[in-house]
């Protein structure tokens, strides 16, 4: 029996293992999903900084004379002055994340370093509507200062329908070419580079003046080109070196094309609608193929990625010509895509004479990971991982508490029917059914929460005479069950003998500098209603829980009384009482990370894993909206 005792005596004693330890658990979770979090927000971004300048198909080396260019197409910055007009802070955050993505796209590619930046159109997603010169300015100044591009570093801009009006419609004003051209450059542009002639061409403007050829019914060889417009720019090149075309607006192609594999889903097809047009027209496509016969094609505005190759003839007896486009990836998180990319082009000069089966271009697509799929596959993955894994450990942490000895269950219930035959330490029944007066006294107590070691010596001897701070409880003796006791309090009782009247085990009220006969309820009114008078001869006790001193009035409430499996239930549900009291009590374990065994088998091992789930998923929550805010 003894060495019973002594085996419980020592796993009662030894440490709770530190797995069991709330401050443990919650703090490595919390280091856990910070971990996750930089990864996500920053580590992934490593792929697209891994993707390399395509020099090997060309057989290029250091010593070998070449150029890097970069294209990006449809990043479609937001206007920030769209966020002056909403006060809803859900259109904030979105605006936030997506900024923050462009930023850490661009940084992410930055690092490639090209020699040439060329962005193929719709820089602005709704740049066309500006309404004043100052606002288009400010909307240029924002998309610069998410695209910082070093002095050195040479940057060219395509027009997209999204920067400047396409066809008909309403839009802002009607110098928007102009404040385009001030902040951007001109809308057509030539860049030699390593002996390649790189033509960047207005398609919304080249569109438009489609319309008015169309209106007319003229063919091209009939068609007097517009005073500065795409077509009279396209009439006038002589190009004689390989010519790379690049515009924003794809070129014609039948719509069950193929996009190849590395399109996400669907085709290129015609269409048409308020601002917008799919691919150029049929005679616009054979006009610049026969005009400027490119070698190498490059489009956007599509979102995602195709590749189509064009066949053409300039003359009846001159021989097939054939170009592949490329349409680049959008930049932005766009609605059709997971994976937005760019395109990156190594470019050699030509030798003399040319030699067909030498390639001097070559390009590769890069793509950013799914942006979508960080917070689907990674995040919340973690969230609920975190929260099953949390579950768990406080299912463990209550077996064990519950199978070591010196740690009695919590229990609220006065009706069990097991209390009669429990005892206290000293072997007094707990509760005593056959008595329906079971006032409270310091012998016994209603609710078996006492402990199962020995009680110390002046709880279990009321009548012991001791010196010094003694726990008293200010309630009436004798009052019915349930009746409310003040809590325990300090009092300095400095007497010399015991007073028969008022013996140890009876609660009074005693004042430390005073003899308890000259105690009245004058010395602390504050305890008291202020209809009582302060001076009143006959003692005074806490009202009943009904009268207008009792409790405070509850909140409203709903009850409903069933029967379940034979037994009469209730279900109540009270409306929540909102103070800043009520609100730190029930939400201090989210920072309070210190908490004994008795709040976590009061709390149950449920509520305790959603509170350790939102302590852990909380910060972390806290440091992803400032990482979003800083880096936006």
């Amino acid at each position: 029996m003894s060495s019973l005792s002594e085996r419980r005596l020592s796993r009662r004693n030894r440490p709770q293992p530190a797995i069991y330890r709330r401050i443990v658990t919650v703090n490595s979770f919390r280091a856990i999903s910070l971990v996750v979090l930089l990864w996500g927000e920053y580590g992934v971004w490593w792929s697209a900084a891994s993707c390399q300048w395509p020099d090997a198909p060309l057989g290029i080396v250091p010593e070998v004379d070449h150029s890097h260019v970069l294209l990006v197409s449809d990043p479609q910055v937001q206007d920030p002055l769209t966020l002056l007009d909403s006060w809803w802070i859900l259109v904030h955050i979105k605006q936030w994340i997506f900024s923050s993505n462009l930023r850490k796209s661009w940084n992410a590619v930055s690092k490639l370093k090209p020699d040439l930046t060329i962005f193929m159109g719709d820089m602005l997603a709704s740049g066309r509507y500006a309404t004043s010169e100052a606002d288009f300015a400010q909307y240029a100044r924002h998309f610069k200062n998410i695209f910082t591009i070093p002095a050195a570093q040479k940057v060219a801009y395509i027009p997209g329908n999204n920067d400047i009006p396409m066809g008909t419609g309403q839009y802002g004003s009607r110098d928007i070419r102009t404040f385009y051209k001030q902040h951007f450059g001109d809308t057509n542009t030539i860049i030699d580079i390593q002996n390649h002639t790189f033509i960047l061409l207005d398609g919304p403007g080249l569109v438009n003046e489609d319309y008015q050829r169309t209106a007319r019914s003229m063919t091209y060889e009939e068609w007097a080109p517009l005073r500065g417009g795409a077509v009279e720019f396209v009439t006038a090149l002589q190009p004689s070196q390989d010519v790379v075309l690049l515009t924003h607006i794809p070129l014609y192609r039948p719509d069950r094309a193929s996009c190849g594999p590395l399109r996400e889903k669907g085709t290129i097809r015609k269409g048409v609608g308020h601002g917008y047009q799919n691919t150029l027209g049929k005679q616009t496509t054979q006009f610049l193929l026969e005009s400027l016969n490119p070698k190498y094609i490059f489009s956007g505005d599509a979102r995602d990625y195709c590749e189509y190759t064009h066949s053409w003839m300039r003359g009846s007896s001159d021989p097939v010509s054939r170009a592949r486009e490329v349409t680049v990836k959008s930049f932005s998180m766009a609605r059709n895509i997971r994976e937005p990319g760019f395109q990156l082009l190594s470019v050699l000069p030509p030798i003399a004479p040319p030699a067909p089966q030498r390639a001097t271009l070559a390009d590769r697509p890069c793509f950013f990971p799914d942006q979508y799929g960080i917070y689907t596959s990674l995040y919340v993955p973690f969230a609920i991982l975190y929260l099953l894994a949390l579950f768990i450990l406080n299912s463990l942490r209550r077996h064990y508490l519950r199978s070591t000895p010196g740690i009695a269950p919590i229990s609220t219930s006065l009706s069990s029917p097991d209390l009669a035959s429990k005892v206290s330490p000293r072997g007094t029944p707990l509760l005593n059914p056959s008595n329906s007066d079971n006032t409270w006294s310091p012998y016994h107590t209603p609710v078996p929460v006492s402990p199962r070691s020995s009680l110390p010596s002046k709880l279990r001897t009321p009548n012991t005479s001791s010196v010094g701070p003694n726990l008293r409880a200010a309630s009436r003796p004798g009052t019915p069950q349930g009746s409310p006791l003040l809590a325990p309090a300090n009092y300095l009782v400095d007497e010399e003998e015991e007073d028969h009247l008022y013996p140890h085990q009876y609660a009074t009220q005693r004042h430390p500098h005073l003899h308890d006969d000259d105690w009245t309820p004058g010395h602390e009114p504050s305890v008291f209603p202020r209809d009582v008078p302060l001076h009143s001869p006959s003692p005074y006790f806490l009202p009943a829980p009904n009268s207008k001193y009792g409790l405070a009035t509850r909140n409203w409430s709903w009850s409903w009384t069933f029967v379940f499996r034979g037994r009469r239930r209730r279900m109540t549900i009270r409306a929540p009482q909102l103070s800043w009291e009520t609100f730190a009590r029930t939400f201090r374990p989210l920072w309070e990370l210190k908490d004994t065994d008795i709040d976590f088998m009061r709390r149950g091992p449920l509520r305790s894993t959603v509170f350790d789930w939102l302590a852990v998923v909380f910060p972390s929550f806290v440091m992803w909206l400032f990482l979003v805010w800083w880096s936006s």
